[in-house]
């Protein structure tokens, strides 16, 4: 399976995410948890999703794992809830899946 690293902006910072092409047109987003980067915490399910056909964006918070920003290590709902926002945003202009 092949997957790719991509970045996309959310409240000034960029987030490093892993991009798994799809072939069914969707496009399944996720994060590894409150405190926890996407590498433990997504790769497997990922992978169950990619095999089935789904896209998948799986998305580190900004001030953790692979992404920018200020605090490290510090996150706040509202800014996860941004994230997410903007994860959504991004995997729209992918190319094999829709969110």
């Amino acid at each position: 399976m092949d997957r790719e690293k991509v970045r996309f902006a959310s409240g000034g910072t960029e987030c490093a995410a892993w991009h798994y092409p799809g072939t069914n047109g969707v496009c399944v987003i996720m994060a590894g948890g409150f405190t926890v980067a996407k590498e433990p915490g997504t790769d497997l399910f990922a992978r169950r999703f990619h095999d089935a056909g789904f896209g998948v964006l799986a998305f580190d918070y900004r001030g953790l794992g692979e992404s920018g920003g200020l605090p490290r290590q510090v996150l706040t709902v509202r800014g996860q809830l941004d994230d997410w926002q903007a994860a959504i945003a991004f995997a729209a202009t992918l190319r094999g899946g829709r969110s």
